[in-house]
Parts: structure tokens; C-alpha cells; sequence
């Protein structure tokens, strides 16, 4: 079909709310497999279902906004060609290499160096990445260890 290039916003779009939508199925699929806990109270599975119902949501509107998106000609003043890869390429490479981090150094520390590293990818200065980082575990942690009492 002439016309569905990557270069071409609504192809772009709707690849991206396909591949949205299967990665929420796969994670709300595979959190089923983790262990429930006694007496009703949330379990494992709690924060993957969640960001799979997210992940879902957003790729369904995305689906459903494309559309009522413009033609293509009137997206032809873009120069989607300059644009970098090397950014998200980046992030994905970080999030494939955390859960093999956290492990070796322990899930705050490893979050506290995600957070870091990726708000430097996307060019914030030093000292607001790491007040950032330090922020983000600071409330992982507070929810997490002290409201739903889950070790990390």
C-alpha cells in the first residue's frame, strides 16, 4: 500500500497502538502467573495489571485518535527523517538491562541509576536527574515498603 511508511504519522500511530495494545495483553498475561496472597489483600500481580490497564488504555485511544487524524498531506511541512533514534533506543536498552541489574545491586539502587541515566538521555542537568531519581524511589519506596508492605 502506497503511503504506509514509518514517515507516515497515522502508519506510525497505529503500528504503535497495535504494539501497545499486545504488550499490555502479554503483561496483564504473565502477572496472572505470580503468586496471590491470603485474605484478599493485593498481591504481586497488583502493579503490573495496573500498568498493564494503562499500557492498554493509552494504545486503544491512540487507535482510536488515529482515525480522526488529518490526511497525510497535511502532515508534509514534517521532517520526520531528522529525527534521532539513539534516545529511545537508549531506554529500551535501560529497561532491558534493569531487571538484570537489580538483582546484582539491589532494586532502589538500580532505580536510582535508571532514573538518573535516562533523565540525562533526555538532556536534563545533572543535579535535577539526580533529584529526580532520588524522588522516584523515595515514593516507590513509600509505597511500596511502608503502605503496601511488598519487600524490595
Amino acid at each position: 500500500m502506497p503511503g504506509n511508511t514509518i514517515q507516515n504519522p497515522r502508519f506510525s500511530n497505529f503500528i504503535s497502538s497495535i504494539l501497545l495494545i499486545i504488550l499490555a495483553a502479554l503483561l496483564w498475561w504473565q502477572s496472572g502467573s505470580f503468586p496471590s496472597l491470603d485474605e484478599g489483600y493485593p498481591g504481586p500481580n497488583l502493579f503490573p495489571r495496573i500498568i498493564a490497564i494503562g499500557l492498554g488504555l493509552i494504545g486503544l485511544i491512540l487507535f482510536f485518535s488515529n482515525f480522526r487524524m488529518k490526511t497525510e498531506s497535511d502532515f508534509s511541512n514534517l521532517k520526520l527523517e531528522s529525527v534521532s533514534l539513539w534516545r529511545p533506543i537508549v531506554v529500551v536498552l535501560i529497561v532491558i538491562v534493569f531487571p538484570f541489574l537489580s538483582p546484582l545491586i539491589g532494586f532502589p539502587i538500580s532505580l536510582l541509576l535508571v532514573t538518573i541515566v535516562v533523565g540525562l538521555v533526555f538532556q536534563l542537568k545533572w543535579w535535577k536527574a539526580v533529584l529526580t531519581g532520588g524522588i522516584t524511589v523515595g515514593i516507590v519506596y513509600l509505597v511500596f515498603s511502608q503502605l503496601l508492605g511488598v519487600l524490595l
